[in-house]
């Protein structure tokens, strides 16, 4: 069976007219998504914007495994920030607005079964899940153009990486049109891309301890069941919020025995003496 097909089936299954939107097309910008941080929502004034797209730029290698690879390999060598991506479609999901699929595409964004199920085993997430292993850029785009556009699907999480600005300004317009979430992952050599997206988002390695010991990415596994890991989270963008003199940059905790994502305050911030600031105000749109 074809992707089309198989998108067409669950349309016939789950796309019934009630679970879309109802409001009119000018009165979309009331529709959030809280992220479930306190903290970052209060910047956002209430949360993500639904019909848009939010890039989330993944982890940077350490520098002792840079500095024992070659190029190539290290050109390749990023981490998704899939631990708090994961995070907010399971927000997503518990919405009223997000009954309906959430679509995984590209290999390097498919999260472990088990975060998906969380502490709990909730296996609700990942029945709603749809995972398409789309290689290459174009292919990539492709899948996330036809599953934003259907009517089965709220969600869509692609492995962004090599797209250009007339890439995101695509998804960012389909999105908007058919209200639908995009979340792309992409690595971090790529922030200096043009984007047309609503919000992008830095995820770096935050230090664990005074010594400053920053883990590297073979330490964060299922066997470091004792380790919490932690995150620097920046906002590098956000359309219609004033810029702020000091950088939005938040540090978030991964619990592992609860399987949650919170906002931490004991995490020293990697970007230096930086402080979170929750002042930001939105433009007036004209």
């Amino acid at each position: 069976m074809s992707l089309a097909e198989q998108i067409r089936s669950i349309e016939q299954r789950y796309g019934h007219a009630g679970v879309r939107w109802s409001a009119p097309p000018e009165d979309e910008e009331r529709f959030i998504l809280a992220t479930g941080w306190r903290e970052i929502d209060a910047a956002l004034c209430g949360g993500l914007t639904v019909a848009a797209l939010h890039e989330w730029f993944g982890v940077a290698p350490s520098k002792h495994f840079v500095a024992c690879r070659e190029d190539e390999t290290r050109r390749h060598a990023w981490m998704p920030p899939l631990v708090p991506v994961v995070h907010l479609v399971r927000q997503a999901m518990n919405c009223a607005l997000f009954s309906l699929r959430a679509v995984w595409i590209g290999r390097r964004c498919f999260p472990y079964g088990g975060v998906l199920l969380g502490s709990e085993g909730d296996g609700r997430l990942l029945e709603r899940s749809l995972f398409v292993a789309a290689d290459g850029p174009a292919d990539r785009l492709w899948v996330a153009d036809l599953a934003l556009r259907s009517p089965a699907v709220g969600l869509v999480i692609a492995d962004g990486s090599g797209f250009d600005m007339a890439a995101t300004r695509r998804i960012q317009l389909v999105a908007k049109a058919h209200h639908t979430t995009a979340l792309l992952v992409r690595p971090p050599w790529e922030t200096r891309e043009l984007s047309a997206a609503q919000t992008r988002w830095l995820v770096r390695w935050a230090e664990r301890d005074q010594g400053g010991s920053v883990p590297s990415p073979g330490q964060v596994d299922e066997k470091s069941s004792s380790f919490n890991p932690r995150w620097s989270l920046e906002l590098l963008r956000c359309k219609g919020m004033e810029p702020d003199s000091c950088p939005r940059v938040w540090a978030l905790e991964w619990d592992r025995g609860e399987g949650v994502v919170g906002v931490s305050t004991t995490v020293a911030d990697q970007a230096g003496d930086a402080r979170v600031s929750t002042n930001h105000r939105r433009l007036q749109q004209a």
